[in-house]
C-alpha cells in the first residue's frame, strides 16, 4: 500500500509557492501532481482488486479503501487549488488592465504626437496628413496592426500597447 504523509503536503506547499511565480510553472508542477496521484489512485485500486480477490481480512481491505479515499480528496483539492487559482487570476486581471489602460491613457496623453522617430530628432513638426502616429514609438500606424485607447484617443501598435501593458505589470 502506498502511503502518502509528509512529503505530499510540502510537494503542495511548493506547488502554492509556485503559484505566486507564475502560472505557468503553476499549472505544469499541478499538472505533474495531478497525474502523480491518478497513478497512485490505479496502483492503490489493483491492490485492492487484489487483496479482496485473494481473501485478505476486512481489516486490511479497509486499509486499502482510506487510502484510495486520502488519494481522491487530494486530487479534488488539487482540481480545487487549480480552480480557484483560474478565479484569483481573473480577478486580478480585470483589476489590474484598467488601472494599466489608464497609466497608458495618462502617458499617451503627457507626450504630444510627432509624426516618426526622424521627425522628433530633427525637430520637425507632425505633417497635416491623415497618417496616424504610434504614442509609443513614434512611427506611422497601419490600420491592421493598431488599437486606440477609449479614454484619450491615442492610437499605438498592438505590440507597443503589448509590451507597455506588460512594463506596467511588472
Amino acid at each position: 500500500i502506498l502511503r502518502i504523509g509528509a512529503s505530499s503536503l510540502r510537494i503542495m506547499r511548493s506547488i502554492l509557492y509556485l503559484a505566486l511565480e507564475g502560472s505557468a510553472y503553476f499549472y505544469r508542477y499541478t499538472d505533474d501532481f495531478l497525474i502523480s496521484v491518478a497513478d497512485w489512485l490505479y496502483q492503490v485500486s489493483k491492490h485492492l482488486q487484489i487483496a479482496r480477490s485473494s481473501g485478505q481480512s476486512e481489516e486490511y481491505i479497509q486499509d486499502i479503501v482510506n487510502e484510495r479515499d486520502k488519494l481522491l480528496k487530494r486530487y479534488q483539492l488539487l482540481i480545487k487549488i487549480q480552480e480557484e487559482y483560474d478565479e484569483m487570476e481573473k480577478r486580478i486581471e480585470e483589476a489590474l488592465i484598467p488601472r494599466v489602460e489608464e497609466d497608458a491613457a495618462a502617458d499617451a496623453a503627457d507626450s504630444p504626437p510627432v509624426e516618426s522617430a526622424a521627425a522628433a530628432e530633427e525637430g520637425e513638426v507632425a505633417s497635416e496628413s491623415n497618417e496616424e502616429i504610434c504614442c509609443i514609438c513614434r512611427d506611422a500606424l497601419s490600420k491592421k496592426r493598431s488599437v486606440a485607447l477609449d479614454v484619450c484617443k491615442h492610437s499605438l501598435h498592438q505590440t507597443c500597447a503589448v509590451q507597455l501593458f506588460e512594463n506596467r505589470s511588472k
